[in-house]
């Protein structure tokens, strides 16, 4: 299954025969145009449920397909734990989130994602451990021009013994570290995509 994150909803995308339990499922056969922006204006109406399900034999296909109706764009970052084990989130804009931005001309991914975390929480030392999920998700710019934002995420391991500042220049006003124990509160004010990403190193214990 492949989520794509709109705020607290989400669009998710299933292979076919792997729906399993989930109801209102919308199949899909590829090649198959289907009025996609009717769907996606309905999940963003009050009273819409929180998730929308495309299923398809050819889900490359169909993820294709949507995001054809989305601008593109990229970025990179990191979840960073230090020699005690802590892991490190940044609030900004009202939710706890992980540092990330944008590459840069001549910058690779990896690149982009050390140099992000650097600066959004002035930390150093930082190395890149493990590749974590790429995730996806869509919000609006403007008014009616609507973004698909693909993010790279590693996970990172610092011995810097500086305390993380924030870089208040991107909105951010705190750059902490959290202990393992301590992340219900991360989990109760962060984002889906987020969420997605510090469960799948928690799961396999790699944070």
């Amino acid at each position: 299954m492949l989520t794509i994150y709109l705020a607290d909803r989400q669009i998710k995308l299933t292979a076919a025969g792997e729906e399993g339990k989930t109801e209102n499922v919308i199949q899909v056969a590829p090649g198959q145009a289907f009025p996609f922006w009717e769907y996606f204006n309905k999940l963003l109406s009050a009273s819409a449920e929180k998730e929308l399900v495309f299923s398809s034999s050819d889900i490359q296909w169909l993820f294709r397909f949507i995001a054809s109706f989305f601008e593109p764009s990229e970025a990179a970052g990191g979840l960073v734990k230090d020699e005690k084990g802590q892991l490190l989130f940044i609030f900004r804009q009202g939710k706890w989130d992980l540092p990330k931005g944008h590459t840069e001309k001549n910058e690779s991914i990896e690149e982009t994602a050390l140099r992000e975390v650097e600066e959004e929480c002035g930390i150093d030392q930082l190395k890149i451990i493990k590749s974590l999920p790429t995730t996806y998700h869509v919000f609006e710019l403007k008014k009616d021009r609507w973004v698909m934002k693909k993010t790279w995420w590693y996970l990172m391991h610092t011995k810097t013994k500086k305390e993380p500042r924030p870089q208040t220049n991107e909105q951010i006003e705190i750059a902490k570290w959290f202990e393992r124990g301590s992340l219900n509160e991360i989990f109760e004010n962060t984002y889906g995509s987020v969420k997605e990403v510090v469960r799948y190193a928690i799961e396999l214990k790699l944070a």
